[in-house]
């Protein structure tokens, strides 16, 4: 998992002239032109064997943007083999410098459904994405089935509950905390110190990222296992509430109420995203769980009710619409 150049490294060539001095080092042209070419081409052809014993073929697909702010576009094939195991296989990650407009996603993915055989009795694969219109459309414009991504469909639906402002406010304050520990090291030696002392896992504290509900839910949850040590090492770095902004009762009650909230939705998030089993044969039975689990109920404060009044209103339209799809395609 090195790169090319390491052969190139001084201290890299020392070493392997001390181990072996007769021994010469291929050169980095030698492995991006010969050796991985070749390895390329013998993943690719037993994974075609593969796909083309397979019965049925399915797909899944996503545009995404590295560190260097490059677009790619990945395909991955989905299928059950002979015995009955489950197979995946990450066909192409694919430099996509071209705009993602709908026209251009279709060629590049009927491109990839010719490149590989995943056609069977000349229809194309059903093939799972986001609920991106560009990417939806693309599916729909070279005839294939598209199956929107349930996980997903969840994220936005989440969204909408905890960037009502009562919540956003409530993570704002938390990401604070969170923040605080992750800059400072006396913070974070301090919190160590009181982990030990208070018999609570040595576990840091967790930042979300801005557009996976998930990893907020991770966010809330680590810092409830943790408040203890936070709120000892707080003091003990002679931080005062005021100094920090650090949580009240009613903000650690409502938290609280919101990961049990969020649990089942969690939960469902992670069997969605398995890539050991199909999972389309959950959606319905997970959809109508979640809406059961997010009907109000007398015992709800008012700071729930309106996370699961939000989640709903968004959720339920999102699978109606996505239902009457699935009967036009039909």
């Amino acid at each position: 998992m090195r790169p090319y150049a390491t052969v190139q490294n001084e201290g890299f060539k020392y070493m392997l002239q001390t181990l072996e001095p007769k021994y010469k080092v291929p050169s980095r042209t030698h492995f991006s032109e010969v050796v991985m070419p070749q390895l390329l081409s013998t993943v690719a052809s037993r994974v075609k064997a593969k796909i083309n014993a397979a019965k049925y073929v399915a797909v899944t697909t996503d545009a995404w943007t590295s560190r260097t702010t490059e677009n790619f576009v990945a395909v991955t094939a989905h299928f059950i083999n002979d015995e009955w195991e489950f197979e995946n296989y990450t066909l192409e990650t694919k430099h996509f410098p071209e705009s993602h407009t709908s026209e251009n996603l279709a060629s590049a993915l009927q491109k990839t459904v010719e490149d590989w055989n995943l056609s069977r009795n000349g229809c194309g694969p059903a093939i799972c994405t986001d609920n991106a219109s560009n990417i939806v459309k693309a599916v729909r414009d070279v005839g294939y089935t598209h199956v929107g991504c349930f996980a997903h469909t969840l994220n936005l639906a989440t969204q909408k509950g905890i960037k009502l402002s009562p919540v956003d406010r409530l993570l704002g304050r938390v990401r604070r905390v969170v923040t605080f520990f992750h800059k400072s090291t006396s913070a974070t030696s301090s919190l160590k110190l009181m982990q030990t002392k208070l018999e609570l896992p040595e576990h840091r504290l967790i930042i979300d990222v801005h557009n996976r509900w998930n990893s907020t839910y991770d966010m809330c949850e680590r810092y409830l296992e943790q408040q203890t040590a936070v709120f000892a090492a707080l003091i003990e770095i002679k931080r005062t509430v005021k100094d920090l902004v650090t949580l009240s009762e009613d903000d650690v009650r409502h938290m609280e109420e919101l990961v049990a909230t969020l649990k089942p939705l969690k939960t469902v998030t992670v069997m969605m995203s398995s890539a050991e089993n199909a999972t389309i044969s959950l959606i319905h039975p997970f959809k109508e769980m979640i809406l059961k689990q997010m009907e109000r109920n007398e015992n709800d404060s008012k700071f729930i009710s309106d996370v699961k009044a939000a989640i709903c209103n968004d959720l339920q339209p999102r699978c109606l619409i996505s239902l009457f799809f699935k009967l036009l395609n039909s």
